[in-house]
């Protein structure tokens, strides 16, 4: 994903809402910003997060995590 791709997400009563990526992240696995990715206030955002990177055998996870934050587009 890369910023002003869209994703739709369909809720459980069929309607769509539009997200548009502005911003994709790599950080270090150990160095997430968690109070900003889980921050509770501030406008609607859908955060994917998955592991990226050089897998550590030793750790057994990636040393990146990519988050990708989209934000809410109002039709």
């Amino acid at each position: 994903l890369k910023p002003g791709d869209e994703i739709f997400f369909t809720k459980a009563d069929g309607t769509q809402v539009k997200f548009r990526v502005s911003v994709p992240n790599h950080y270090p696995y150990q160095q997430v910003p968690v109070s900003e990715v889980f921050a509770p206030a501030g406008p609607a955002r859908l955060r994917l997060i998955t592991c990226a990177g050089t897998w550590l055998p030793s750790e057994q996870t990636y040393d990146q995590r990519l988050i990708v934050t989209a934000e809410l587009v109002h039709n």
